[in-house]
């Protein structure tokens, strides 16, 4: 009856402890996320991306472009993956989200893409 009451706490302890670890990893990877709302029609945006990723030195990987949503993936020479999200809020507004690589040191690299991309 103990060994199975002691098993049990150490089950439980264990789900916990991997409940916070997820917690942390989704916060994480959160705060490498770069974020943008721009005045510009969803097809605008997406020339918008195009050439920002032409001119940061983005190698292109996968497009996939649906009537509200689009998304873009890319790769750094080092490797580094960037993924470009583009929402279509409304005729005339977009919100575009940009992640560099899997941790928060890609904080900086996606706020320069927002940059390049938001420049006229």
């Amino acid at each position: 009856m103990l060994k199975r009451l002691s098993m049990l706490m150490a089950v439980v302890f264990i789900a916990a402890s991997l409940c916070g670890c997820i917690a942390v990893m989704a916060g994480v990877s959160e705060s490498a996320k770069a974020t943008k709302n721009l005045n510009v029609s969803y097809g605008q945006a997406l020339e918008m991306a195009k050439a920002a990723i032409k001119t940061q030195g983005i190698e292109f990987k996968k497009a996939v472009i649906d009537e509200n949503v689009a998304e873009v993936k890319g790769r750094y020479a080092n490797g580094t993956t960037v993924r470009i999200k583009i929402f279509k809020i409304s005729e005339a507004e977009c919100r575009i989200e940009v992640r560099v690589g899997a941790g928060a040191t890609g904080k900086e690299g996606a706020r320069k893409i927002i940059e390049a991309i938001t420049l006229p």
